[in-house]
């Protein structure tokens, strides 16, 4: 987006988020912020990953409990199972969780980082037009 300042632009907040939207970080790369935007998408393909896993880890420890229930040979191992499907499913529910929130974190981040950047070229551009204002006057 233009400012009123040549050479002066702001960012778009919309675009800020919607890169946020589809993967954190994009949004802080977008706005220039690239250590910070950098380090959200390792964040979130860590984080992603590790839910994955764990959502795949609990289908197979499901489905290898199921063919013990099935089977009704060995009733021990059956229950050791299905603790073990129980213990992953409350990890892979909490990382769901974090997942959420931190997909919903970066958009906001990424609007008050975009309104700060906005800020600073808004503040910049005031700066400029009243030295320019000034030194006319002075002149003049």
């Amino acid at each position: 987006m233009k400012s009123q300042v040549p050479g002066l632009e702001t960012k778009s907040s919309g675009l800020a988020i919607f890169l946020s939207f589809l993967c954190p970080g994009l949004g802080h790369l977008y706005l220039g912020k690239v250590v910070r935007g950098v380090a959200m998408i390792i964040a979130t393909v860590v984080l992603y990953f590790t839910t994955y896993g764990l959502w795949s880890e609990a289908g197979r420890l499901n489905e290898s409990w199921l063919a013990l229930t099935v089977d009704l040979s060995d009733k021990a191992l059956g229950d050791l199972q299905y603790q073990q499907f129980k213990h992953v499913m409350n990890y892979a529910f909490v990382s769901f969780g974090i997942s959420l929130v931190w997909w919903v974190w970066g958009m906001v981040a990424a609007r008050r980082s975009c309104e700060q950047f906005n800020r600073r070229v808004f503040t910049l551009a005031t700066n400029a037009n009243a030295t320019a204002s000034h030194d006319y006057g002075a002149a003049g």
